[in-house]
């Protein structure tokens, strides 16, 4: 969870592993992956909206659309666009 991670992975589309000592960090994946053992009917809908989420904000496609509706921002066409940051499922 630091950095561009942290605003890619949502709770209904990933796990986010919060910084910490490399000890920290192997107990918290261990707790993650132990929930997936326990439930793993979770993981096909999560990837699934994950699937999803990636198509809808971070492909070239959609990158492109973004910047697109900056330059109508700035030259004055629409008004400041709001990409919901940190992005909304």
């Amino acid at each position: 969870d630091y950095g561009g991670p942290g605003e890619i992975v949502s709770p209904s589309t990933g796990f986010a592993i919060p910084m910490g000592t490399p000890q920290e960090i192997v107990e918290r994946v261990r707790g993650v992956l132990e929930k997936l053992v326990a439930d793993p009917s979770v993981i096909g809908p999560m990837g699934e909206r994950a699937r999803a989420r990636i198509f809808k904000h971070f492909t070239w496609k959609a990158k492109a659309e973004q910047v697109l509706e900056v330059y109508r921002w700035v030259s004055g066409e629409r008004g400041q666009p709001d990409f919901g940051m940190p992005l909304a499922d």
